[in-house]
């Protein structure tokens, strides 16, 4: 796709202007804009994907603010002050290759990214004087340093970069020779009319493909990684204080209907739980149980109904 999309370039060419690149005000809403469809593409994938890990940092904290959205924490604290933190959320790597995929395509195909066409801007390449349309390296180079502009947090670095470098260039603009500009002052820039419309083409399959994959595995395969995280945080079968789960497996789901009657997903399990006794070493119990799912429309998603079990000696 990446040789495909380079074929496509339109012919460059040099216009002797200089682009007015003082807009800061612009700047800062079409970011706004763009960071709101980004984290819609990452709650959808966080909501179809979203894996349990134990950590000890804050993945919210990470660059850009972005890639920690729609992450739950979790904490355990015993009595010597010993915590145990998890967290639930999309790993920060594939957050971060969604955020780079959405401006990167844009601005390669389009030289602009929704919030940037909204506010009238666009980016060019751009040495000395001669500007021409932003070229597939220079859209890649660009969008990789983006992630070095957003830190610490809130695209602080970039900003500092932007107003003390000439024609307010970030990071990114500067490695990329690259500039972000009022899209009216390059009216010589143009893309042709097949080239726009086979990015449409390309783009759109794209994100039909990405929403397909999320909601498809959302149906199928998201009840078994729900009983996977409800283990790993210790939120599963709370109805009894079960403190080490060191091994489990579950069975192929079947269906049945609950006590209204409503159809409901059923999941055997089967599980070792290690209960520590007070002066004694750590007794094995072997444990089965169900874990009870029912689908929730008006969310797309779902929901766990009840989960119990018992345990006999190992």
């Amino acid at each position: 796709m990446m040789q495909d999309a380079q074929s496509l370039e339109p012919s460059v060419q040099s216009i002797p202007l200089r682009p007015d690149s003082d807009i800061w005000y612009q700047r800062i809403v079409a970011l706004l804009i763009d960071s709101v469809v980004c984290i819609l593409l990452v709650l959808l994938a966080t909501k179809a994907f979203a894996t349990a890990q134990i950590s000890t940092n804050n993945a919210g904290w990470l660059p850009g603010t972005l890639l920690g959205v729609g992450t739950t924490y979790y904490g355990v604290c015993s009595l010597s002050a010993h915590c145990t933190t998890w967290w639930i959320g999309l790993p920060p790597f594939w957050s971060a290759v969604l955020v780079f995929c959405y401006f990167f395509l844009l601005e390669f195909y389009f030289g602009a990214t929704l919030g940037k066409w909204i506010m009238g801007i666009c980016v060019i390449c751009g040495s000395n004087n001669s500007y021409t349309n932003l070229t597939l390296s220079s859209s890649f180079l660009r969008n990789l340093l983006r992630f070095v502009d957003a830190l610490p947090v809130a695209y602080i670095l970039g900003g500092i970069a932007i107003r003390f470098s000439s024609r307010y260039r970030r990071i990114g603009d500067m490695a990329a020779h690259t500039m972000v500009v009022k899209r009216v002052s390059v009216p010589q820039l143009h893309r042709s009319r097949q080239y726009i419309q086979r990015g449409l083409h390309i783009y759109m399959v794209l994100l039909l493909a990405f929403i397909i994959v999320c909601l498809t595995f959302t149906y199928f395969e998201k009840p078994a990684l729900i009983i996977r995280n409800d283990i790993t945080t210790k939120q599963i079968f709370q109805q009894e204080n079960i403190p080490q789960i060191p091994h489990y497996t579950i069975d192929r789901s079947h269906w049945g209907t609950d006590a209204t009657g409503r159809p409901v997903l059923i999941y055997p399990v089967e599980f070792v739980s290690m209960q520590n006794l007070q002066g004694q070493n750590a007794r094995a119990k072997f444990c089965q149980g169900n874990v009870v799912f029912f689908w929730q429309w008006i969310d797309f998603d779902w929901v766990q109904e009840s989960a119990d079990y018992s345990c006999h000696p190992a």
